[in-house]
């Protein structure tokens, strides 16, 4: 009934069904309610120059396959996919398709769950994060807030290459290297977007949720929205269905490669991680079915910063969500004076714009989200070629997914791919010239 509920709202079925009870003299209990879906938007819009960008950019090896899911005004204009999973070209990209979602994770599954423990008084955006880690107090990181992680302000390092040494084994190694590293600059005084910052999150949630992001956020959003292929660590009967991405680095930690584990650990204590020499050094598969972060990989493959997996439709039902102000029918699923909060512009230095947990578009003429989303349009991007962008005011939901980093990740095209993609498709939806 909840993923019928939550189609009726994207307009995919006809809604049909009789009131239970009463409502008013004409409305009685019994009376029959027909609605039917409404196409006309279809008809509209014409969409075929943004898809044609897609269609352009498999055929130039850009990514083997893409899903797209765009509606407007709660009706669904395109849900479709494009190209393969690989090259070979031996199965098709298809709606049912599931993606690793990369850092779109950061606000599919840790900024709700955060939305829900501050509704629930569980948790303060001021709570500093001494109250969780007691040693987190030295070298000025006493003053670091649940706030300063979500925007990207609490001077933690943007990133470090966990998986490339010995030592760190798992979650517990990771987050003491968190914990007792210094700062690279004093919190709220810059802005460095930090993978380091939302798995601090991420445990801090998980503490307070009592349960692990996956089980809270398919509690709390997925199963309600009906988001049946949103999840953390796919189960093996759905690797069928997931595009692979790029043959990424085994955490040399958790290696059995005994040979490149040696060379690894001797190379990294003379240069450091990986600062100057080949991952081909390193023990190394081809992600299919797991995250292709590899740090999230070390970390279990459940994090705030990367893991979640899903398609373009159920990211759609969370975007509709969201353009509804937090509701699913008559079921609230988030605050409505969250939710605003939340996506509205919450940095504090000139060069960032960011909201809590979500990104928003630049305006420097070069944002991957194009130039015509409006000052109310929230969204994400993912590394592995994803991107999801809402815009309140033109009451859009855009997705874009790819597995852009097969068979390597050095290829930079995407970010032409989807400044050109949301380009083409704001100006149809905006009708302009």
């Amino acid at each position: 009934m909840v993923e019928a509920a939550a189609n009726a709202l994207l307009t995919n079925i006809d809604i049909t069904g009789r009131l239970p009870v009463d409502l008013d003299k004409k409305l009685i209990r019994g009376s029959q309610i027909l609605v039917y879906r409404d196409d006309s938007i279809l008809e509209k819009i014409d969409v075929s120059y943004s898809l044609s960008v897609i269609d352009s950019a498999i055929e130039a090896k850009i990514f083997p396959g893409a899903q797209v899911f765009i509606s407007q005004h709660g009706e669904t204009i395109v849900s479709k996919g494009f190209g393969y999973h690989t090259y070979h070209k031996s199965k098709e990209v298809s709606t049912e398709t599931i993606f690793d979602l990369a850092s779109i994770t950061k606000v599919v599954s840790a900024t709700p769950i955060v939305m829900k423990l501050v509704e629930d008084e569980e948790l303060s955006l001021d709570q500093p994060i001494n109250d969780f880690f007691p040693d987190f107090y030295k070298s000025g990181k006493d003053t670091i807030t649940i706030r300063h992680l979500l925007i990207h302000e609490s001077g933690l390092s943007a990133y470090h290459r966990y998986f490339l040494e010995s030592k760190y084994k798992g979650r517990g190694d990771i987050l003491d290297n968190i914990i007792n590293r210094r700062l690279t600059y004093k919190p709220g005084s810059e802005y460095k977007y930090s993978d380091l910052g939302m798995i601090l999150l991420g445990t801090i949630l998980e503490r307070i949720g009592g349960n692990n992001l996956h089980a809270l956020g398919k509690s709390w959003f997925f199963s309600p929205l009906g988001m049946n292929n949103t999840f953390y660590n796919p189960p093996a009967n759905q690797w069928k269905n997931i595009p692979p991405t790029e043959r990424t680095v085994i955490p040399i930690g958790t290696s059995n490669d005994s040979f490149r584990r040696k060379i690894a650990n001797i190379s990294t204590k003379l240069f450091g991680p990986m600062k100057s020499l080949s991952y081909d050094l390193f023990p190394r598969k081809t992600a299919h079915g797991y995250v292709h972060d590899e740090n999230a990989n070390l970390l279990g493959g459940i994090s705030a910063h990367a893991g979640l997996f899903s398609n373009a439709e159920d990211l759609g039902k969370y975007g509709q969500m969201l353009l509804n102000d937090g509701m699913v029918g008559e079921k609230k699923i988030i605050d409505k004076d969250l939710l605003s909060l939340f996506t509205k512009r919450q940095s504090t230095v000139d060069e960032a714009n960011r909201g809590y947990g979500w990104d928003r578009p630049d305006r420097d003429g070069a944002s991957s989200a194009g130039d015509y989303f409006s000052d109310k349009a929230f969204g994400h991007l993912g590394y592995t070629g994803t991107s999801f962008w809402i815009d309140p005011e033109q009451e859009l939901v855009v997705v874009l997914l790819t597995n852009r980093v097969y068979p390597t990740r050095n290829n930079p095209g995407i970010k032409q791919v989807r400044r050109k993609f949301h380009n083409t498709l704001i100006k149809s939806t905006l009708r302009l010239n």
